[in-house]
């Protein structure tokens, strides 16, 4: 008689049987997606990777990812429809103003809201907003703002934005109040002229 072999352990390591059904190992490939996501930010490691893979490393990916990386590297809709569900509800059901597409309208929405802000009578846009624009230029085809507090020098955006077809600004404050300056309002003869310039050489762009 043979005494029965018990098919479900694969080996012996300190006095421990592993089995086949241990759900405690961690799978190879289980290991290598959790430290891609985990490192994506600083090594953001696509290249090489099986399509397979691919959609579970974005599914993990974490919804405040630096922008700058994440509109180089991450092209997948699902991820881009889920980072707009959490941090832009409310302009989560307008996709199709933003040609379908959920990365448009997350960069169009996240650049509106930089310009928003932009502060006071400031000419030079700053650094961090021209670093965003060079990364996500060829998703902005619109750009919008509902106020403009400053006068940011325009020319230093529309010559990176090449898709851009809808120029929609508004220059002053919202709910000023007592805090009323005439400078905040309006726009100025350079930022009209350099509107036209561009209008002139542009086929596409309504301003």
């Amino acid at each position: 008689m043979f005494a029965r072999h018990d098919t479900r352990c694969v080996r012996r390591s300190h006095g421990r049987r592993l089995c086949g059904d241990d759900t405690s190992i961690e799978r190879l490939t289980d290991k290598c997606t959790r430290i891609v996501v985990c490192h994506f930010e600083t090594h953001p490691l696509h290249e090489g990777i099986p399509k397979k893979y691919l959609h579970d490393i974005t599914r993990r990916l974490p919804s405040d990812l630096d922008p700058n990386v994440a509109a180089e590297y991450l092209f997948d809709e699902f991820y881009w429809e889920t980072r707009c569900s959490v941090l832009y509800p409310r302009q989560a059901l307008l996709a199709e103003q933003h040609g379908l597409s959920w990365k448009q309208l997350f960069f169009e929405i996240h650049m509106q809201q930089h310009f928003e802000a932009f502060g006071g009578n400031d000419h030079v846009m700053p650094p961090g907003i021209l670093t965003t624009l060079n990364a996500c230029q060829d998703s902005i085809f619109t750009l919008r703002a509902e106020q403009l507090p400053g006068h940011p020098d325009l020319s230093q955006l529309l010559q990176k934005l090449h898709n851009i077809t809808i120029v929609n600004l508004t220059y002053g404050v919202k709910k000023v109040g007592m805090n009323f300056d005439r400078m905040l309002f309006g726009m100025k003869a350079s930022s009209v002229a350099c509107c036209d310039f561009y209008y002139r050489c542009s086929t596409d762009c309504r301003c």
